[in-house]
């Protein structure tokens, strides 16, 4: 049986660099059928480079949400996101298709 295609988008996301919070949120969708996956592991980069923020699992809305809480201690990281922007990856699984990276952008906060 042929895997299953997937659609992955990764919102804009905004951040306070003082108080190193921040919250990434990305979306993985079957197509055609345009149903949320859940369960699935999405990686989370700065920009396009190799330096992962972490990674979350979809829920049943097919959205992964990564909260800087979870990198408290590399702010760095945070740091390159909110100067190159970031990017999200979906490796695949037995069922569903990979998806490349896509890149959003980081907005300091107030």
């Amino acid at each position: 049986m042929a895997k299953r295609k997937t659609r992955l988008r990764v919102r804009n996301a905004g951040g306070h660099v003082k108080n190193a919070t921040a919250k990434i949120v990305a979306t993985l969708h079957s197509i055609p059928e345009n149903e949320p996956v859940e369960g699935e592991d999405i990686e989370f980069y700065t920009g396009d480079g190799d330096d992962s923020l972490g990674s979350a699992r979809t829920n049943d809305r097919g959205e992964a949400e990564l909260n800087a809480g979870n990198n408290y201690l590399q702010p760095l990281k945070w740091g390159r996101a909110l100067e190159g922007g970031l990017s999200a990856e979906y490796f695949g699984s037995a069922e569903f298709q990979s998806h490349p990276r896509v890149r959003a952008t980081m907005e300091p906060g107030a």
